[in-house]
């Protein structure tokens, strides 16, 4: 009898191979933030080109980033042209699939996406949020009904944490002791707040005894922590966005790559993201309006 783990393998494996996008979402639905339906679409056109032109993104050719940036800009059902910030969206989703195929041993070569130049995001014209609106939202949610929220919103805002890396958070990468947490590109000393926040989910869970395995959210995508956000907020506090928090925390405090969740290297992209943030715009709070 094949082994459950093997098993997995082989079909990813083959999922790659031919490009076969149904089946390998069907194997990798525990990873995206996004709904599965969005991600398909989001990722169709590079996989089309995949199969059009024979080529395997399990081993891809040594001239793979020019090709994958013209398959990544590539119009979809629409047929709309694409613009950057799309682009850079489907990239983000194939490289969160080579980091999990990489964790499951399938590409032990070094990542394929590594020094690809994505090209540069548009800058949002959606203002951000003031710190007072935040502190408002974070204030509405420091209760114990609304704790687990409460300490995703504190680690988004301290630490800029993403959306995906947040729901794959388990207790196993929490050190209680000195307040460090292991994220997917680095490991992150959390601030004073973040610490405290987290040691209260961490009590409830059992301290100790929490699970290494259970996961610390009980959100299942993106926008079911949108939701959350959405129902507390409402009538009380304007909605803030995660995408939105994270830019505020790299707006808001003086980052290192280790506190924001950057991989080691990444200076450059780092930069990049802090100067977009403190660029944006900002919402004025009521009483604020020029």
């Amino acid at each position: 009898m094949v082994h459950p783990a093997d098993d997995r393998a082989a079909r990813l494996t083959r999922a790659m191979v031919h490009a076969d996008l149904d089946a390998l979402l069907g194997l990798t639905a525990h990873l995206w933030s996004r709904p599965s339906k969005n991600v398909y679409t989001l990722l169709l056109p590079i996989f089309q080109a995949a199969q059009e032109g024979g080529l395997s993104l399990l081993r891809p050719p040594q001239d793979f980033h020019a090709w994958l940036l013209t398959a990544a800009r590539r119009p979809g059902v629409t047929g709309v042209p694409v613009r950057p910030n799309t682009v850079r969206t489907r990239l983000n989703l194939l490289s969160r699939l080579y980091d999990h195929l990489i964790d499951e041993g399938l590409i032990s070569s070094g990542h394929p996406m590594r020094g690809l130049q994505r090209p540069p995001a548009e800058p949002s014209t959606r203002p951000l949020p003031v710190p007072e609106d935040i502190s408002k939202l974070l204030a509405l949610t420091d209760t114990a009904e609304h704790l687990p929220l409460h300490v995703a919103l504190t680690l988004i805002y301290r630490h800029a944490f993403q959306v995906t890396e947040l729901l794959s958070l388990t207790w196993g990468a929490y050190e209680p002791r000195d307040g460090t947490l292991l994220r997917r590109r680095n490991i992150t000393r959390l601030s004073r707040e973040a610490h405290h926040a987290l040691d209260r989910l961490y009590a409830r869970a059992g301290a100790a005894y929490a699970q290494e395995h259970e996961r610390l959210f009980p959100y299942t995508d993106h926008d079911t922590l949108r939701k959350g956000i959405f129902q507390v907020s409402w009538g009380q506090a304007p909605f803030i966005s995660p995408t939105d928090l994270r830019k505020a925390s790299l707006r808001d405090f003086p980052h290192t790559l280790e506190s924001a969740g950057f991989a080691p290297g990444s200076q450059q992209q780092f930069q990049r993201a802090v100067t977009l943030a403190e660029q944006a715009l900002t919402r004025a709070a009521p009483g604020q309006e020029e």
